[in-house]
């Protein structure tokens, strides 16, 4: 018996993987009963390893016990005694009846997994691992425990399914002749795999870090690079172009455009892969640790978190992975983020090259590998804190391994756009990320990046101005269009966006000039000029928007006149003057006979030329952009709009825009008598509509006296707890708090010893307002400061002092700290949201919205009045106030903010964050269709059309 004399020097020498196998060897040779109990023995010294400190933490081994949840409980006894004896179906049903018991005991599922090893059923498997994600959500849900508490605990007992996996023979990398040749080949060389898609200069930004990172760590890692992209020459230039390895397929599926970048691979000699999008990068010291792992015979290595970074508003959030506090799926616990996954050439080869196979999807891509990984290759997660106890298989480690780039203190970096497939605005409004001010974010990047990668990084975070070429058609004037666009000589940033509203072969020319590309989804007569004019606004990200037509073109300088003049004036407009232009020979100039502009006087005559304004892309946002439902003069309409919302205009003593005339042109000559006379009625009815509402006071002061300040919060009885907390953030802040309480009644929540809060109930009313009753009491509150407030927030100390002064400088307005800003003419409330500012997030900008949030909302009600009535439907708060506030020419105001100062009340708990107003009526299809009816009639009414009769 030499095999057993083997195991019990590994078993004195504390080798105890080693020795738990060979006795394993030793039970199938002399019978299993002789050696279960060695076995056992085994086990439990490895599990007891497995809780020691990891180097560097500073953690005993009592206090690792201490939390860690493994609790032995009478059931999990019994079973462990049922198993040592050979009785393995009672230890699998005490097993089971433990976790009936306790969904969150993973003592019990560790004992499921090691059930496992008696019992050669797959189905056992996927008991625990559904058992374990149960117990995740249980713990999480019920017990408000943080998901990666259990990091550990599961990747222990996925250790111990896979290590029996093994030993039963049944694990399916067994048959694939895996065994590590390390020793003799020390791993270095990585290749990169990507796929491009538009978005060109977030592409050359990618590709061009890489190469500088190819240069920097040549004499330790030889670093490649195979991007797949689907635009033909302009991608295969912009990647050779960086001395990397280009090859072309279809954009979608792009499940089948990765699967093609995996089986390229193949062709390439390489120690891993690393999969990035194009819009991710890594740090030199991640591709060292890389390497690391790899020298440690990982087949896999993964993240858990990410930096992501916005290239628009130049914000930065930290993701905490799927086990953070925050994290709306907790289940998914271990599984590593899509942003630089390592995939040894073994496990490739394993794989057969192949990854997503015939799976035909868009998104999930990152999830549907870890399935296929789990499924059919039973590599599960994890962490590398306790890898140690990962089984072995020819020399490598098997499982999906996975870290944190925050605890190695390695760098990454996610940047999102408007074309991300995950967007920044899904990762702020998950509420799963720490954002970071400013000044921190600079200070991240220039440590982690070279100096000339972050300059170009800054570069594309800021553009200036939009310039938008309009074409219905090919023509053979757009390409001198397009290239004065390109020519203009500008001391800022600008991109040129290519729109059509129907002709999909216009997209050679954004190849041929790598410009953006905008095609309407939604053709509108033939013509949908203002359609096509608000999908590119929607997707263009300058500061400032400049429209050109086809036909037409600029002279060099003019961008940089048009932008002077709007920095220096603060216009939200900007007109000039412009040549008629017949030919070479004949150019007639236009300059306006007037530079004054009201709304009267563009009744009497519009004399703007359209061709040379140019706006500002936030204000065109916030007055709804052009209305799609004209056939003709969407931008005359667009100057009331403008003008009714009290902006200013500014002219521009300068020529900057050649009008091409010609005969294929459909101006007005080209019309005929009747086209003309509807287009002039249609000119008219614009007018008629914004004729006497030239009255806006835009010189409202401050009232110099003082005022009481009054809250209205709404509340249900389900929030008493968290209600608590907000009466006592608020309480010395206030003079008057009414609390509407909606299915309850109790007038003593908090101790109230200055008699401040006034509470009301349905019981007295003998209504359920829901949300809209933080305002039942408005009408009885008189001249005060008023602030409507939610039950499940906890405001700051100078929360009432700050929000006062803003209000001193945006007199008239509403102010708030949480809102929306819609594209042009959106017709779903959740889903054409184009900027969403949260309350609880870190927001520099102070900006007028939409809509604004009611729960940290103020207004002084000398000048604004919201009668009860207005709120037609309850829990839609948000949505009436901003659709009334618009129609009596009203502003609502976000002011910035910093993350943390308004908080999320303590006693909210996970599932009561899922069942908010928000989250209750978006999911609600018969409420989505109301928000949506409200929309509409909020962008088809005129702002200020109500102010002379308030109800």
């Amino acid at each position: 018996m030499s095999i057993v004399k083997k195991a019990n020097d590994l078993f004195r020498k504390k080798n105890y993987h080693e020795a738990k196998k060979t006795y394993i060897l030793a039970a199938n040779m002399y019978g299993e009963r002789l050696f279960e109990g060695n076995v056992k023995l085994c086990e439990l010294r490895i599990f007891r390893d497995s809780l020691l400190v990891k180097e560097g933490r500073g953690e005993t081994l009592h206090q690792k016990l201490k939390k860690m949840p493994f609790v032995v409980c009478e059931k999990t006894k019994k079973a462990e005694k049922d198993l040592n004896s050979g009785d393995v179906n009672s230890a699998l049903k005490s097993y089971r009846e433990a976790v009936v018991d306790n969904p969150d005991n993973f003592d019990a599922i560790f004992g499921l997994a090691k059930v496992f090893r008696f019992k050669k059923d797959i189905l056992l498997v996927k008991e625990v691992q559904k058992k374990i994600s149960e117990a995740i959500n249980y713990s999480v849900k019920k017990k408000k425990k943080v998901a990666n508490e259990f990091l550990e605990a599961i990747s222990i007992i996925n250790s111990e399914i896979m290590s029996n996996a093994i030993a039963n023979g049944v694990h399916p990398l067994l048959n694939k002749g895996m065994k590590s040749n390390r020793e003799e080949k020390e791993p270095r060389k990585i290749l990169i795999l990507t796929c491009l898609w538009q978005r060109y200069e977030v592409a050359d930004f990618f590709l061009k870090y890489f190469s500088e990172m190819r240069g920097l760590v040549k004499d330790e890692i030889d670093l490649q690079l195979l991007a797949i992209g689907s635009e033909g020459e302009v991608t295969r230039n912009l990647v050779e172009g960086y001395g990397f390895n280009y090859e072309e397929h279809e954009n979608k599926p792009l499940s089948q455009k990765w699967e093609y970048a995996i089986r390229k691979s193949k062709e390439y000699d390489f120690d891993a892969v690393v999969i990035l999008g194009s819009d991710d990068i890594v740090g030199s010291d991640v591709l060292r640790h890389y390497i690391e792992q790899l020298r440690k015979g990982y087949l896999f290595y993964g993240f858990y978190d990410a930096f992501v970074y916005d290239v628009r508003f130049q914000g930065l959030l930290y993701f905490g992975g799927y086990g953070d506090v925050a994290s709306k799926m907790p289940e998914r616990l271990g599984e590593s983020v899509g942003l630089g996954r390592m995939i040894s050439r073994e496990l490739l080869e394993a794989l057969n090259f192949s990854i997503w196979k015939d799976i035909a999807v868009n998104s999930s891509l990152d999830s549907y590998m870890k399935k296929r990984l789990i499924d059919e290759f039973m590599l599960y997660p994890i962490h590398e804190g306790v890898s140690h106890i990962a089984p072995e298989l020819g020399g490598f480690k098997v499982g999906q391994i996975g870290g944190f780039f925050e605890e190695n203190s390695l760098f990454s970096l996610g940047t999102k756009s408007d074309v991300n497939i995950t967007d920044f605005q899904r990762f702020r409004s998950a509420d799963i990320a720490n954002e970071k001010k400013l000044v921190e974010i600079d200070e991240f990047l220039k440590n982690n990046m070279t100096p000339s990668s972050y300059k170009s990084l800054k570069k594309m975070a800021k553009v200036d101005v939009s310039i938008i070429v309009m074409a219905h058609k090919e023509s053979i004037y757009l390409d001198r269009c397009i290239q004065s666009a390109v020519s203009q000589d500008f001391s800022g940033t600008f991109e040129i966006i290519l729109a059509s509203d129907s002709c999909v072969d216009l997209k050679k020319y954004s190849d041929k000039y790598n410009i953006k590309f905008s095609l309407s989804k939604k053709i509108i007569n033939n013509t949908s000029c203002a359609k096509n004019l608000n999908d590119a606004v929607s997707i263009a990200t300058g500061d400032y928007i400049k429209i050109m037509a086809y036909d037409d073109f600029m002279p060099q300088n003019s961008i940089q006149l048009l932008y002077d003049e709007a920095i220096s004036s603060k216009a939200s407009l900007v007109y000039a003057n412009s040549y008629e232009y017949w030919s070479d020979n004949k150019i007639i100039e236009y300059k306006p006979p007037r530079i004054d502009i009201s709304i009267k006087q563009q009744k009497e005559k519009n004399i703007i030329h359209g061709g040379t304004i140019f706006f500002s892309r936030q204000d065109f946002l916030l007055v709804g952009g052009f209305d799609d439902n004209l056939i003709y003069a969407e931008e005359y309409d667009f100057y009331f709009k403008l003008l009714s919302h009290g902006m200013n205009f500014s002219y521009l003593d300068d020529f900057v825009y050649y009008y091409r005339r010609h005969n294929e042109q459909k101006g007005t000559l080209s019309l005929s008598k009747a086209e003309k006379e509807n287009k002039q009625k249609i000119v008219n009815e614009i007018g008629e509509r914004y004729l006497g509402l030239n009255n806006i006071d835009n010189e409202k002061k401050p009232i110099d006296v003082k005022k009481p300040v009054v809250f209205g919060i709404a509340t249900i009885k389900e929030r008493i707890d968290s209600l608590r907390e907000t009466l006592s953030s608020i309480y010395n802040q206030a003079d008057i708090i009414y609390v509407y309480q909606n299915n309850y009644k109790n007038d003593n929540v908090i101790d109230d010893p200055k008699n401040k809060i006034v509470y009301v109930s349905v019981r007295e009313t003998g209504f359920d307002f829901g949300d809209a009753g933080k305002f039942y009491s408005l009408s009885k509150s008189g001249n005060c400061y008023y602030f409507s407030a939610d039950d499940d927030l906890v405001y700051p100390d100078d929360y009432v002092s700050k929000t006062v002064a803003e209000l001193n400088n945006n007199v008239g307005s509403i102010v708030t700290y949480h809102g929306k800003m819609f594209k042009p003419n959106a017709k779903n409330y959740f889903k054409d949201i184009c900027i969403n500012f949260r309350c609880l997030d870190y927001e520099s900008k102070t900006l007028p919205l939409h809509f604004g949030g009611t729960g940290v909302m103020a207004f002084d009600t000398s000048f604004v009045e919201l009668p009860f009535n207005i709120f037609e439907e309850k829990n839609m708060a948000d949505v009436w106030v901003g659709y009334y506030a618009k129609r009596i020419g009203v502003k609502i105001i976000h002011l910035p903010h910093t993350k943390g100062w308004i908080k999320e009340s303590k006693n909210m708990s996970t599932s009561d964050k899922k069942v908010t107003i928000y989250e209750t009526r978006k999911l609600d299809k018969q409420n989505v269709k109301t928000e949506n009816v409200v929309l509409e009639k909020f962008f088809n009414c005129v702002y200020g059309e109500a102010r002379d009769n308030i109800s």
